[in-house]
């Protein structure tokens, strides 16, 4: 690994996050920066894993933002299956706790994107990574609604 590469490259992703206010990113960027500079290279190792979660969070915060203008009607391929519905209600029962089961969380937001909702599931992860269950709770909903409609035979035209 070429290191002061690493450290140019932290010093790059820190401004152009500081310039978009992503602190989280910003500050992990920093902490890379750091450690490369004071040659704690474990340290650095350790920040580039934090820095790539915290760019991870970013990339999922903003295509949830994109999606909010989007119709999820508009992003589902088809139908969804029976059991991404259910898993789907099921989540919704949980979070009306404000619980979180990750292992079901997990599987519907893969179910998602395997079926053409990538953008829903990274909205879903996204509130779910905050732990916020009223946006959580929203999507789900969304999604419930449009497999709903998704199913819903269409009434015959009459000549």
């Amino acid at each position: 690994i070429d290191w002061s590469e690493v450290q140019q490259s932290a010093h790059g992703i820190r401004g152009a996050a500081a310039n978009l206010g992503l602190i989280a990113v910003t500050s992990a960027a920093l902490a890379v920066e750091q450690a490369v500079r004071v040659r704690n290279l474990e340290e650095a190792r350790r920040q580039l894993g934090a820095l790539s979660a915290a760019l991870l969070r970013a990339n999922r915060a903003l295509f949830a933002d994109a999606t909010e203008t989007q119709s999820v009607n508009d992003t589902l391929d088809g139908t969804l299956p029976v059991h991404i519905t259910s898993d789907l209600t099921q989540l919704r029962a949980t979070l009306a706790h404000n619980e979180l089961d990750d292992v079901l969380a997990e599987r519907v937001a893969a179910g998602l994107e395997t079926h053409g909702a990538a953008s829903e599931a990274a909205a879903l992860r996204s509130a779910l990574d905050l732990f916020d269950f009223e946006t959580a709770r929203t999507v789900v909903e969304q999604l419930l609604e449009a497999a709903e409609a998704a199913t819903e035979p269409v009434d015959a035209v009459t000549a």
